[in-house]
């Protein structure tokens, strides 16, 4: 998973995930983690940066400087748009 670089360096997190055979419905489940984002590939706080810098650059400027795809960096401010229409409620 990506997180906030530091400095110049990008920081990925390398964390295990559990998996859970349910006996009663027969499915696998996967542990829930808080800190990561929708996409499990990203944590929260840098889908919520790459969030602020859209509101700022355009979204090819920042796949750009974050070396991600433009798709990518969509999704992630897709993510953030609802989820503040979300918190703002129905007028």
């Amino acid at each position: 998973m990506r997180d906030l670089s530091c400095g110049d360096t990008r920081v990925y997190l390398d964390v295990e995930v559990r998996r859970l055979a349910c006996t009663v419905c027969g499915k696998v489940k996967t542990e829930r983690l808080d800190f990561l984002a929708d996409n499990p590939f990203y944590t929260k706080r840098f889908a919520w940066h790459i969030w602020q810098r859209c509101r700022g650059s355009t979204i090819s400027d920042v796949a750009k400087e974050f070396k991600l795809d433009w798709l990518t960096v969509k999704a992630l401010e897709k993510q953030y748009i609802a989820e503040q229409l979300m918190r703002a409620g129905m007028p």
